[in-house]
């Protein structure tokens, strides 16, 4: 991954929504996650995605948002992002359970 070179300095003076609304765009699903693993708001790129996807999730656990699969996966990632603070951490894909398919990635 390839950082900003000055992120203060190129977005600083964006307001919280803007934010919100740019990783929204970015991104299929977007999780704001509390130490403990904890979602604590969540974001959808579509609305046919936050449609498919099987109840609300905030306030819940991160691990039970997901296939027994990615389980291992997000205790290495919360592992990671509390041991380096957040630097060097690699993608890894997750698959959360959907209404009425299969698991998708």
């Amino acid at each position: 991954m390839k950082n900003f070179k000055s992120p203060r300095k190129s977005l600083g003076g964006i307001d919280a929504e803007t934010t919100a609304g740019l990783i929204a765009a970015a991104a299929d699903v977007a999780l704001v996650i509390d130490r403990k693993g904890v979602i604590k708001d969540i974001a959808f790129g579509s609305d046919e995605l936050s449609r498919e996807v099987d109840g609300d999730w905030a306030g819940q656990s991160w691990l039970e948002t997901v296939t027994s699969d990615s389980r291992p996966k997000i205790e290495a990632l919360l592992r990671d992002a509390t041991s380096n603070a957040g630097t060097g951490l690699r993608w890894r894909q997750l698959n959360p359970p959907r209404r009425a398919a299969p698991a998708f990635p």
